[in-house]
């Protein structure tokens, strides 16, 4: 499926929403997209889960025979999120920050009441602004959340505030292996320059896995011009096997929408 929309539209629509205050929108795409991705009976990875408002979603998808990882470095949502979900059996909550390598130790910000632009490395339009706590956190990659995982992982939910790039790096051998599909919140040029990725031979590496990106509006990106061309919040990136969520991704954001542009 080709479809294209113009940058004076897209931007028109964003426009809307934030002028409408319903950007909201965006989670309900994602979620709608996670639900049809994610097997009964899979792994699923919730990566910088916050408060869980995909974490529940994503553990009612899994099932009880599946298994649902929940990654949150923050220590104030430790025990908010253990007790949230105490009865799933399915439910683990790993207090680490998704990264390229393991077991390293780094500092983390934890912007206190802005908990969703916390970070191990936060922007400068958040620097100051805020009150801020420096942690110590221990980092994990994706690829030994999965490794002996005896259930295929069927998706990644990633919102990182820009870690997103390099915790893909650390997931080589969970896109060979498992093939899931990924939901990234992509902020793109910034946070890529501030966490030191080039972008676009991030975006080259899923070319060479055999993947595709989609953006939230359904389009494919074939190109790096597509993609970097005002694509806001979630980008997918899903192996080329699975292109049918692409219908999903689409119907979804025209249904969402239709109340409201």
């Amino acid at each position: 499926m080709d479809i294209k929309l113009s940058v004076p539209r897209k931007k028109y629509i964003i426009e809307k929403l934030i002028a409408t205050q319903n950007c909201d929108i965006m989670e309900f795409i994602l979620e709608d997209v996670l639900k049809h991705s994610i097997n009964p009976g899979s792994l699923a990875i919730d990566g910088g889960a916050n408060a869980g408002r995909h974490t529940r979603h994503m553990t009612q998808s899994v099932g009880s025979n599946g298994k649902i990882v929940a990654v949150e470095p923050l220590p104030n949502l430790k025990n908010y999120l253990e007790l949230a979900f105490s009865i799933y059996p399915q439910f683990q909550f790993l207090p680490v920050a998704l990264y390229n390598v393991s077991g390293q130790e780094m500092e983390f910000t934890h912007v206190k009441n802005r908990n969703t632009v916390s970070s191990l490395k936060v922007s400068d339009l958040y620097k100051g602004k805020y009150d801020e706590e420096v942690v110590k956190v221990k980092t994990m990659t994706i690829d030994d959340i999965t490794k002996d995982s005896p259930l295929p992982c069927t998706a990644i939910k990633l919102d990182l505030e820009g870690a997103e790039y390099l915790a893909v790096q650390g997931a080589s051998e969970t896109i060979m292996a498992h093939r899931p599909i990924f939901a990234i919140e992509d902020g793109k040029e910034a946070p890529a320059r501030l966490f030191g990725v080039d972008l676009r031979a991030w975006f080259n590496s899923w070319k060479q896995e055999s993947y595709s990106l989609i953006s939230v509006f359904g389009e494919k990106l074939a190109t790096y011009e597509d993609y970097i061309s005002y694509n806001p919040w979630y980008t997918f990136a899903v192996p080329d096997e699975k292109m049918d969520i692409q219908e999903v991704i689409i119907d979804s954001f025209n249904r969402r929408i239709s109340q409201y542009i």
